[in-house]
């Protein structure tokens, strides 16, 4: 089994990044990935009880439900412990299955089965373009559109880091 980690450094303050970020973690762990998210800088308010509950991109799942599906299929949720820290909170205010960790325990991961992102090909992450009213016919020359279980098939062939 590859690892695969996501770096989520998004929350309330930029929902439409934060849901995709979900929604590829959610891919990977249901395509059977030693998955991790990585929550630093402003990705640690999803740690926090009730803030996932206020996040609901358009056209998109609710931020709440791939939090609670990601968890529940095994997902692992690491929060940056000085970054959690840094804005006043308490472990009492972490979501079930959130676990504060440091910058080695993420290294650790990253280099158990796993390397950097790599590759050459124009990926359009498909419900982004398609949520913002563009059509195939807009991409530019050598551009895809894909899903989140295609970047999982390759972050998972010796490429398995993302960040969002």
């Amino acid at each position: 089994m590859n690892n695969f980690g996501i770096n989520l450094t998004r929350s309330t303050d930029d929902p439409d990044r934060a849901t995709v970020a979900m929604t590829i973690a959610n891919a990977s762990v249901a395509s059977g990935k030693n998955t991790m998210v990585f929550l630093s800088s402003e990705g640690v308010r999803l740690a926090i009880k009730g803030v996932a509950d206020s996040i609901h991109e358009e056209g998109l799942q609710p931020m709440s439900d791939l939090v609670k599906n990601y968890v529940a299929a095994g997902g692992a949720i690491w929060v940056c412990s000085p970054c959690f820290k840094k804005r006043g909170y308490s472990e009492s205010d972490l979501i079930e299955g959130a676990i504060l960790v440091g910058g080695a325990k993420l290294v650790e991961f990253m280099t158990n089965d796993a390397s950097g992102v790599a590759g050459g090909a124009i990926w359009v992450c498909s419900p982004c373009f398609k949520k913002r009213g563009y059509s195939e016919g807009d991409l530019i020359d050598g551009a895809i559109l894909v899903g989140g279980a295609k970047l999982v098939e390759f972050m998972t062939n010796d490429a398995s880091g993302v960040s969002y």
